[in-house]
């Protein structure tokens, strides 16, 4: 019977042989041994000890190996220790038991992979590198040769390494615990690389060379996790459905005359596409229906959009489809002209399924149809394809047209030729060039009949649309402004050619007015402010100082006048009957005319003239002068009207001048069409000026903002489209209605829907009015829309609804990280700068970096650590980034003050979406997450597979990887 030693060292190897030559049971040699546990290491005594007896010999020795099944089975054991003695053996030339030793780790190899592990994972990890080590170490010598094994038999083992090297690294857990071993000991780590490498090459000449080299390529691939990024929502629609998201987008495009660039508009849709999962047909298609569906929205309403939309569909996107083709990725084994010509073959037969697709819609093409005489749409929209290289198959195009037989022409005249617009390029290039070279001293007629064939409403909307889609607005409205300096003033003339200039002047003034009123200021001015050669130029600094945008009503410039010159036209605004038009320098007009009026009413207010002098005064400028004249007195007397008290007599004043003259209306040339441009001018400028002037009260008064919003959302969900007065009502409201109150309505509208399809619904359409000012309401969404909702009431984002505002807020966030992105890269025009009260840095920014955790398995290398910087690609300060450090330490503390409840549920799938999202969402968000919340997540985040616990945990922190590995361990199954 064995005794205990009296002395204070463990003898376990004389406890070991003991057992043997009695021959112990299992259960009886357990019972001896565990007197003996004193410390963890004691464990992996015993393991040495068991194998490098049980396999000293030529075969192994079946007691032993019965004990370490037993200790294992008992818990005794643990597979760290198991393995680490495994990988001391080195008598490979003893085949039987070099055989036996490898049954044994490939079979607890295969049981660690099915089973829960209750053991220290980190040591886990530490010992599978060790036996992976050990595997490429034997490999090694059984290809250089060891004493006394034939061929066959290194041949054998050699396939037996590869397998167990093949279970180790594909397998999930053994795999993830690996990688995790890869950033625990990275120096020990570079030791597998070295024998990676020395066995590659000495299996060069080798029969296994491809099972080595696969072996070695599972090895090299464990530190790459890349995350897929995969749809945040997928389509659900019927295949002809109006897709609202992409749709809106494209309208809120052309309809507010964003004019984005090909390269810039191609990416957005490219994201939308991928946001929803779209396959490239299916983003053709909505691309192409919307654009149908829009032009026919306008010309039924009778809207001045009717060109910009004839614009998008044959000038716009054949541009937008050739950066689409460009932006599909081909293979990296390929050459670029090879990859250029998969890429456009593959992209025409998905625009022929597209446009198949487009013939199912008879409905729609048949009233595109009807609109004009002798038109067939998809018969000129394929031709135009052609035209442009992007349909180049010839019975492709004959086989679509004989899907959609011709319709019957029912011969009405709804609409102009929209294929006009393309004819209208080379018309523009010709207009530009003729008012460059005109002189107009030697051909004043001439230039006046070229303006009066712009200067019908028709035309030059059409003008100014091909000038957008052609990328010439700035250039053309450069062109009108040098025109209006060439004739604000003459040296010699009679009373006809003065009448003429005046009317250019007139024209080119208000033409030039009219783009910036249609395009916004910063589209048209900013491009030209870049030239030197237009800061000297009159209309250009009258538009810069006098032209604010609503946001800034406050601020207007005023110009320095010439006091002698207002005395002169103060003494004319008195005195006189008529306005000579011979000699007049209009500039001096437009900036000293309107200061005398003011001068007048200045008088009339201390008493020294009366009401009828005043009305005098405005009955002769509006008789006699340009319109952009009495445009200019009219917003300098605006800016006189804020600046007092009472101003009864400057409306009265404002409401003589805007009267239409029936004197110009008689003798001056073009003044319908001239008062046209005035009245729509005059509206807009009035409006940014003075809310009281605000046009767009005046359908919605009796009603308020918010009401009218909720109606609009509801007539919105009835129909499935925005249409143009749907779309200036949600203008109205956001400009009304606060956007924390507009945010707070839109979530409302989302929380009061149950069933699946009516959620889905309602998150189209408010992920759609949100990009009417997408950055503004994600910041507030997530500032305190989302967290008050989740504060207040938990259980009101039970799915379906949490999981569709998660889904929304992440694809917000992506299109707006996305959107800044581009904006850097001048792909995209700056939008507004956002008040700094809107993002504000929280308390918790401060935080160690300890309780941050950045992606670093996304490094485009193979082992390198990603940088501990900001690797979002944009700057830490960016206010969204700011938002979401704020909104994510909310949900934190939202978590650990509660029970769990549908808030864990919500975080859980807003942070998964986050990390399935684009590279740019899903590295801001993961440097943002909190160890903690990490830790919370594990466990479900690793049931989601590895590539997921990884992208959320930063394998360069140790209390980050022992959570890793603690999940992994703990998982009862994984992906």
């Amino acid at each position: 019977m064995w005794r205990m030693p009296t002395n204070s060292v463990l003898d376990l190897k004389q406890l070991v042989m003991t057992a043997w030559r009695e021959r112990w049971s299992e259960r009886e040699w357990s019972m001896h041994t565990k007197q003996y546990l004193n410390h963890p290491s004691d464990v992996f005594h015993i393991a040495d000890i068991l194998v490098s007896q049980a396999y000293i010999g030529k075969v192994p020795n079946s007691t032993l190996v019965n004990y370490i099944k037993y200790a294992i089975s008992t818990g005794m054991l643990s597979y760290a220790a198991v393995f680490a003695a495994v990988a001391k053996h080195e008598d490979l030339h003893k085949l039987e038991s070099t055989r036996e030793v490898y049954a044994l780790s490939e079979n607890y190899l295969s049981i660690i992979n099915e089973i829960p592990l209750v053991e220290d994972p980190i040591t886990l990890c530490s010992t599978l590198r060790v036996i992976l080590q050990w595997l490429f170490h034997n490999t090694e010598l059984y290809l250089k040769g060891v004493s006394g094994i034939y061929p066959t038999a290194a041949d054998e083992f050699i396939k037996l390494n590869c397998q167990i090297i093949e279970q180790l690294t594909t397998r999930s857990r053994t795999s993830m615990l690996l990688t995790i071993a890869r950033f625990e000991e990275s120096s020990a780590w570079s030791n597998i690389e070295t024998d990676l490498a020395v066995v590659k090459t000495a299996s060069a000449q080798n029969i296994l060379h491809k099972e080595i080299s696969d072996a070695c390529h599972h090895v090299s691939q464990l530190s790459r996790c890349p995350i897929l990024s995969r749809s945040v929502y997928p389509v659900t629609l019927s295949s002809l459905q109006v897709f609202l998201p992409l749709s809106g987008f494209i309208i809120f495009e052309v309809e507010r005359r964003t004019l984005t660039e090909p390269e810039g508009f191609a990416l957005q849709l490219s994201l939308l596409s991928q946001i929803h999962g779209l396959s490239t047909f299916e983003l053709l298609f909505y691309v192409i229906q919307t654009c149908l569906m829009g032009f026919l929205d306008s010309v039924h309403c009778k809207t001045e959009m009717e060109h910009e939309w004839s614009a998008m569909i044959y000038l716009r996107i054949p541009k937008i489809f050739c950066c689409l083709r460009s932006n599909l990725k081909g293979s990296e084994f390929e050459s670029p002209s090879r990859n250029a010509i998969k890429k456009s073959a593959h992209f025409e037969s998905e625009l022929i399924k597209a446009l198949h697709k487009l013939c199912q819609l008879d409905c729609l093409l048949d009233a595109l149809d009807q609109l004009k005489d002798g038109v067939s749409w998809l018969k000129s929209l394929t031709e135009h394809f052609v035209s442009e290289r992007l349909i180049t198959a010839k019975p492709n195009i004959e086989h679509l047209l004989q899907i959609r037989k011709e319709t019957a022409s029912y011969g009405q005249e709804k609409c102009q030729n929209p294929q006009l617009i393309v004819k209208s390029v080379s018309t523009l290039k010709q207009l530009m060039t003729s008012i460059n070279a005109g002189d107009f001293a030697t051909q004043p007629e001439m230039l006046l009949k070229t303006f009066q064939g712009i200067c019908s409403q028709g035309s030059f909307h059409t003008l100014i649309a091909c000038a957008a889609a052609s990328g010439q607005l700035s250039n053309f409205a450069s062109k009108l402004m040098q025109f209006n300096e060439g004739v604000k003033a003459s040296s010699a003339e009679n009373s006809k050619t003065a009448h003429i200039r005046a009317v250019l002047f007139d024209m080119s003034f208000l033409l030039t007015c009219h783009l910036v009123n249609a395009f916004r200021k910063p589209v048209v001015m900013d491009p030209i402010q870049k030239t030197s050669e237009m800061s000297g130029c009159f209309l250009y600094q009258w538009i810069k100082a006098w032209w604010v945008l609503p946001t800034n009503r406050a601020i207007v410039t005023k110009y320095e006048t010439d006091t002698s010159r207002v005395e002169v036209y103060i003494k004319i605004l008195r005195t006189s009957n008529e306005f000579r038009l011979s000699l007049t320098k209009w500039q001096d007009v437009c900036i000293n005319l309107p200061q005398a009026f003011i001068e007048l009413i200045i008088a009339k207010q201390k008493g020294y003239l009366s009401f009828a002098d005043l009305t005098k005064a405005c009955n002769l400028i509006r008789d006699n002068c340009p319109l952009c004249v009495i445009l200019a007195v009219m917003l300098a007397i605006v800016r006189a009207l804020r600046l007092c008290v009472g101003h009864s007599d400057h409306i009265k004043m404002l409401e003589i001048l805007a009267e239409k003259s029936q004197a110009q209306h008689q003798s001056s040339l073009s003044y319908d069409e001239r008062y046209a441009y005035f009245g729509k001018i005059l509206v807009q400028l009035m409006g940014d000026l003075l809310p009281e002037f605000d046009n767009s009260l005046k359908p919605n008064l009796g009603k308020s903002a918010g009401e009218i919003l909720q109606v609009t959302l509801q007539e919105t969900k009835n129909h499935g489209w925005i249409n143009n007065e749907r779309l200036k009502k949600f203008i109205f409201c956001l400009k009304f209605l606060d956007i924390k109150i507009f945010t707070r309505l839109l979530i409302a509208f989302i929380l009061k829907e149950i069933r699946l399809d009516a959620v889905e619904a309602a998150i189209n359409i408010v992920f759609t009015v949100m990009k009417l000012n997408l950055e503004s309401f994600t910041i507030h969404m997530l500032q305190s829309g989302i967290p008050d909702q989740l504060l207040s009431d938990p259980h009101s984002i039970l799915n379906p609804v949490g999981s569709a505002i998660a889904k929304m807020t992440v694809a917000c966030l992506d299109i707006v990280l996305n959107d800044r992105l581009l904006k850097q890269k001048m792909l995209l025009a700056s939008g507004e700068k956002l008040s700094p009260f809107l993002y504000e840095a929280s308390p918790n920014k401060g935080q160690d970096n300890l309780h941050k955790v950045r992606r670093l398995l996304s490094s485009s290398t193979e082992h390198d650590l990603a940088s501990s910087g900001s690797s979002s690609g944009l700057p830490p300060t960016e206010p969204i980034l700011i938002v979401l450090a704020d909104f994510i330490q909310k949900l934190w503390k939202l978590m650990t003050l509660r029970e769990p409840s549908p808030l864990n549920e919500f975080i859980f799938t807003f942070i998964k979406c986050a990390l399935f999202s684009t590279p740019l969402v899903s590295r801001s968000v993961k440097q943002l997450l909190p160890v903690e919340l990490v830790k919370e997540l594990s466990s479900r985040l690793v049931e989601n597979g590895r590539e997921l616990l990884f992208a959320a945990s930063d394998l360069g922190n140790p209390e980050v990887r022992r959570i890793a590995a603690e999940a992994i361990c703990l998982a009862d199954t994984l992906q």
